[in-house]
């Protein structure tokens, strides 16, 4: 699961949402009541099947499995899952550690506005534009000389200065 996991990335990194439409196929009639049982009852939309042969034209070698995958949430499910222990998985219990390395080295771009009140500011980060596959990101600081860095819910960042009388 974990070489899938890793190959899936690639494909995300290398590959448009209209190219990997056309990866794989849709889920066969005979195998959509193991897909539902491996998803816990859950929708198959948006998950593409995968057989040894499919999973070969994805440059993935010698993994004899059925699989289905949904590439806009990276969920990678073995649906006829694995006995471990008495029980069957049908994921990994470990993908989640998998550190994904951007290969595009384009960092975001963005401009900066700001709208003051007396002593207090609000910095507004505008027109932030992503490379590659990224559709979206979040919006972090940290004050000068802290380590600590705060998420921003939206894109206002409120600057209040401190005054001592």
């Amino acid at each position: 699961m974990k070489i899938i996991h890793t190959r899936v990335n690639q494909l995300l990194e290398e590959k448009t949402p209209a190219e990997l439409a056309e990866l794989g196929e849709s889920i066969p009639s005979g195998k959509m009541q193991a897909a539902m049982i491996a998803l816990e009852g859950n929708q198959t939309t948006g998950y593409t099947y995968f057989n040894k042969q499919s999973l070969e034209n994805l440059d993935i070698i010698g993994i004899d499995r059925e699989i289905i995958i949904n590439f806009s949430t990276r969920d990678i499910v073995d649906i006829n899952g694995v006995e471990n222990k008495g029980y069957i998985l049908y994921r990994s219990l470990s993908w989640e550690n998998i550190m994904y390395q951007d290969r595009n080295t384009t960092p975001p771009t963005f401009s900066l506005s700001k709208r003051n009140f007396g002593l207090n500011a609000t910095i507004i980060v505008n027109n932030i534009s992503y490379g590659g596959n990224v559709s979206k990101g979040t919006v972090s600081y940290r004050l000068s000389g802290q380590s600590e860095w705060k998420q921003v819910t939206g894109t206002e960042v409120p600057v209040t200065v401190s005054r001592n009388i």
